[in-house]
């Protein structure tokens, strides 16, 4: 097994960016989460270059999902979506979220 490749590393803010071959990914996802926030992308040979994609779960019991962020080839170099990050993953599709309200009397008073 190849070791992946570590793209980036920031020691301020805790990033790491790691782009790893796109057949070990789900190996080594095995027990490790994917938050919504990593910074973790695959690549795999396609046609005459390369297909970068982000890869992250929503919820460790939930799937991969990849979505392409880049194609690299030999003629076109590195070429980026357009998209922005979280506008990639801003779906939330299968998250549940548990809420309650209480019943409180307004914050807001209106005085004549």
């Amino acid at each position: 097994m190849s070791i992946p490749f570590q793209l980036d590393y920031t020691i301020g803010s805790g990033s790491i960016t790691w782009l790893i071959r796109f057949d070990l990914v789900e190996d080594l996802l095995e027990d490790i989460f994917a938050r919504l926030d990593s910074n973790l992308y695959d690549y795999k040979l396609v046609d005459d270059g390369y297909l970068v994609q982000e890869v992250y779960q929503l919820r460790k019991e939930m799937p991969l999902i990849k979505r392409s962020v880049a194609v690299w080839s030999s003629n076109t170099g590195l070429v980026f979506t357009k998209s922005n990050f979280w506008e990639r993953r801003k779906s939330l599709d299968g998250i549940m979220f548990v809420c309650g309200t209480l019943q409180v009397n307004s914050y807001i008073q209106i005085q004549s």
